[in-house]
């Protein structure tokens, strides 16, 4: 998959999260893991960027930045980082990053 053409989903403390070809696929994705819809309120920013309101009702719901590989050549994100769910296999399981990320945190 072309990076710079690929959509991502990004957090700012967790970095990509997930990456897919193609926005529908990616949203498709992310209302699946949040357990939720699109709800009315999704925001273009801007060109390759859009901020999705995704969950049961206004009164549960995440919000969700996705992004185009190309609207990210600008910015701090590195777009080579493995996603926290790389696999299309098997979409909610973390990968190696989001594994090490969760034992750090669990760790007292």
């Amino acid at each position: 998959m072309r990076r710079l053409t690929a959509w991502y989903i990004l957090d700012e403390d967790d970095g990509i999260v997930r990456r897919e070809s193609t926005r529908k696929a990616l949203v498709k994705w992310a209302c699946s893991k949040y357990d939720g819809r699109v709800l009315p309120g999704t925001k273009r920013i801007r060109a390759g960027h859009y901020l999705y309101a995704i969950g049961a009702d206004r009164d549960d719901y995440r919000q969700v930045s996705v992004f185009r590989g190309e609207a990210l050549t600008h910015t701090a994100y590195d777009l080579e980082q493995e996603p926290l769910y790389p696999y299309a296999s098997d979409p909610w399981e973390l990968g190696p990053r989001g594994s090490e990320t969760r034992e750090t945190e669990s760790t007292p």
